[in-house]
């Protein structure tokens, strides 16, 4: 990479974590470009030059995040952790669903605003590279399961990690908007997602899956009493190209 690539990257990482700052602050809808160059010591000339708006800037501030969330997970992957039981949890036990409702939850705030923000958007362009970003860390994670003998193979890696990611993104837009609690959160996701790979489930790991969804399903009976759930707004779709091809994510480097 050249000196001018290292910059221009810690410019955006600068503008990102200044964007983060100012959410921080007063929330995703009052941030301003003004604010964020403001905050990162830079001028709203180089905002537009290096991400061209706002959304722009919200969408590539989520990727960040993901990719840190992918940093985390494959840094926990030891022999330790590999030895544990996976049935502690859908998948693997350093999953990235699971390190992402850890982090969401931990900055509540930060999260709520900046995806409730992204749900609002008015064109959903943006986040095309958001959804076949993660597609691109889910399928092989999927593929893992396949070849360990946990899951059949009778459909493809990336349908399933599709329909995985689509029910991730149900239950996110149910948190961002408050109509579920962060406890809600956590367990509607793996609920959903032990219900998805008890489908295709060998016998083996299908017993762990059941014992795992009884569990979940006395949490969820739980959390229907309490309150009611309301429909979320419309979802992101992936397109046939993103399910089939994987897609560069155009994120940050």
């Amino acid at each position: 990479m050249s000196l001018r690539e290292v910059g221009k990257t810690r410019r955006r990482t600068r503008i990102l974590e200044a964007a983060r700052e100012c959410i921080h602050a007063g929330g995703a809808e009052n941030v301003s470009l003004k604010a964020i160059a403001k905050t990162a010591e830079v001028s709203v000339a180089t905002l537009y030059n290096l991400f061209g708006s706002k959304e722009a800037i919200l969408v590539a501030l989520l990727l960040y995040s993901i990719e840190s969330f992918q940093e985390r997970r494959l840094a926990s992957t030891s022999p330790a952790s590999s030895d544990r039981d996976s049935s502690e949890s859908p998948g693997q036990i350093d999953s990235l669903s699971d390190i992402a409702i850890e982090e969401f939850i931990a900055d509540e705030f930060f999260y709520r605003e900046l995806l409730k923000s992204l749900h609002q958007m008015e064109s959903r362009v943006h986040l095309n590279g958001v959804v076949g970003f993660c597609l691109d860390l889910g399928e092989p994670i999927v593929q893992r399961m396949v070849d360990a003998g946990e899951l059949m193979g009778l459909v493809s890696p990336r349908v399933l990690s599709h329909q995985i990611f689509m029910s991730f993104v149900h239950a996110v837009q149910l948190w961002s908007s408050g109509i579920t609690s962060s406890a809600q959160f956590r367990t509607q996701i793996a609920h959903s997602q032990c219900l998805l790979l008890a489908g295709v489930a060998t016998e083996r790991y299908r017993t762990k899956l059941h014992a795992r969804l009884r569990e979940l399903d006395a949490e969820m009976l739980v959390f229907s009493e309490q309150q009611p759930v309301s429909p979320a707004a419309d979802t992101i779709t992936p397109s046939p190209t993103q399910l089939n091809t994987p897609t560069a994510p155009g994120a940050i480097r």
